[in-house]
């Protein structure tokens, strides 16, 4: 049924540090290999000693092969993170990300020698350290993929490819440039209802003037509704929302990435002129999984009929990450400044299992090497 339990296995080896970078010198580092894999919680490796450790990190992550998993590995990317250990403290040093987009298209181990780089600079930063990376799906999910990708919706610039069958990143999409937001930061996402097109007229609309009045309102990853202005509809073809836009603070965190790997924009498409009993046009709901490795996207939405199935209507719509991000003291909540939602939602946690995770394993270390003197604060 394509929703059966299968195992992602995961392997970094072969590590190799390079000497005099940064405060590092010439000393046997300490360091951590921490992964960020789909809705798993973050894991890390025992801590690892000197320039090339022997050691490294393997990981047997349980998934079902459903919708949201393909979905993750079409669009997103595996993230590595190199930390450095300081008696019981740690800090960032290097990362690399790794698109999982292979694991599709070839029923191959994904394996790949990846650059661990500190991100200040172009090009993603100095060079810190190499690691081997190693992705293998303990049985085969090609059946599950070959469907996932026969129903992939086409861009907007390909109007000649094949029509999908239908799809939860909307009819047409246009991904904009790929975009790797900064970690401990927060970023502005820009929702905009631009338009409505195609509105299905109900039998009575008036033969002439105006035909209907619809509004849009959305939510996402549990804000408070937002609501368009009411449009006067006289015939078919495209008519534009004044009062479409709605901006959200989301702080760059794993847990608030894993909220965006599973949930959707969900909108709903009402006639003014109706009675309420009546007034839902149409409905649908927009993955926002692509958020994750791009700037945002635009999609050609169709808004299906609760009761019949058929679309009634479409809305264009895009989502957007302001390029810049806001202050960095201000990513512990995220909350909709948009004028129609003034109520905001806490961000979850940053994480507390992690960290006691990581910082048993370094006492555990240190104790074994005769190096623990005291608990953590």
């Amino acid at each position: 049924d394509g929703k059966e339990p299968n195992v992602c296995e995961i392997l970094l080896s072969g590590l190799s540090i390079a000497k005099g970078y940064g405060d590092i010198g010439s000393s046997e580092p300490v360091t951590l290999l921490v992964v960020d894999f789909f809705m798993h919680d973050t894991q890390a490796s025992r801590p690892l000693v000197g320039f090339a450790p022997s050691e490294g990190l393997k990981l047997e992550m349980e998934v079902s092969v459903d919708q949201l998993f393909l979905q993750y590995l079409h669009s997103s990317t595996l993230r590595i993170q190199l930390l450095q250990v300081r008696g019981l403290d740690f800090s960032p040093l290097a990362a690399a990300t790794l698109k999982l987009r292979p694991l599709l298209e070839s029923p191959s181990p994904l394996y790949e020698p990846l650059e661990l780089r500190d991100g200040h600079g172009p090009g993603g930063g100095e060079l810190v350290a190499r690691v081997n990376l190693k992705v293998t799906m303990q049985r085969s999910i090609s059946h599950q993929a070959q469907a996932f990708l026969s129903q992939w919706q086409p861009p907007l610039d390909a109007p000649d490819a094949p029509a999908p069958a239908g799809g939860a990143l909307g009819e047409r999409t246009e991904l904009l440039e790929p975009f790797a937001r900064r970690l401990g930061y927060t970023y502005h996402l820009v929702v905009n209802v631009a338009s409505v097109a195609g509105i299905r007229l109900r039998p009575g609309s008036p033969a002439k003037g105006v035909r209907a009045s619809p509004y849009c309102m959305y939510e996402l990853l549990g804000m408070p509704v937002a609501e368009t202005d009411t449009l006067s509809v006289t015939d078919e073809s495209s008519f534009s929302f004044i009062k479409g836009k709605a901006s959200y603070s989301i702080p760059t965190a794993s847990e608030w990435d894993k909220r965006l790997l599973s949930s959707s924009l969900d909108l709903f498409l009402f006639d003014d002129s109706l009675d309420s009993d009546d007034g839902v046009i149409g409905s649908s709901s927009l993955l926002l999984a692509p958020l994750l490795t791009h700037r945002g996207f635009k999609s050609v939405v169709p808004l299906k009929s609760s009761s019949s199935g058929r679309t009634q209507a479409t809305l264009t719509v895009s989502l957007s990450w302001d390029p810049e991000p806001l202050d960095q003291s201000s990513s512990s909540a995220a909350q909709p400044s948009s004028a129609s939602a003034g109520d905001h939602a806490e961000a979850p946690g940053a994480g507390p299992r992690l960290l006691n995770s990581m910082l048993f394993k370094i006492k555990q270390w240190a104790d074994t090497m005769g190096r623990g003197h005291g608990a953590a604060a």
